[in-house]
């Protein structure tokens, strides 16, 4: 099934590339590790380590990556779980390879407003860090004001300690 993934469907017509392929559930976390795929298709029966536990080893180290699982057991259980752990598509193995495009379709399309969001967050983050920026400035100006006002010559009269300073009147009245 792996090798024919690779070699039926033509993943750059849909702008894909494959980064690694793995013999079993081990490899396959590595590789997850190495190479840091977007999308991840998997078996869930491998030897060493299964697909469900892939997935959840995925979801609690709280990756990036969306899992398109295969099967070929149309059992409830397995969907269950895998719901649980955040799996994108459980997809039962009917030598239908559309239905794999299919589900990479909805992943890349998951992905794209997951980093829409993501930019959208970082944007705001950086106006908020701006106008803290700019406020902070605002406040040294206005500090850089009071500061420069208060070397105004003052009035001759002896201030109580919570008066505010007064400016002395420029005119000279004689």
């Amino acid at each position: 099934m792996r090798k024919g993934l690779c070699t039926l469907i033509d993943w750059q017509k849909f702008d894909c590339q494959i980064v690694g392929t793995a013999e079993n559930g081990l490899q396959a976390k590595q590789a997850v590790i190495d190479l840091q795929p977007d999308i991840l298709i998997a078996d869930i029966k491998m030897p060493v380590l299964d697909g469900l536990e892939l997935a959840q080893w995925i979801h609690a180290s709280q990756l990036q990556v969306q899992i398109i699982l295969l099967t070929a057991f149309a059992d409830f259980s397995y969907a269950q779980q895998a719901i649980q752990y955040g799996v994108s598509d459980y997809i039962t193995k009917t030598g239908n390879m559309d239905e794999i495009v299919d589900a990479v379709e909805r992943c890349k399309q998951k992905l794209d407003r997951q980093r829409a969001f993501n930019l959208d967050m970082e944007s705001r983050e950086l106006l908020t860090k701006r106008s803290l920026q700019q406020q902070s400035g605002q406040a040294s100006m206005i500090l850089l004001w009071n500061f420069h006002s208060s070397m105004i010559p003052m009035s001759e009269n002896v201030m109580d300690s919570t008066e505010e300073p007064q400016a002395a009147s420029l005119d000279k009245a004689s």
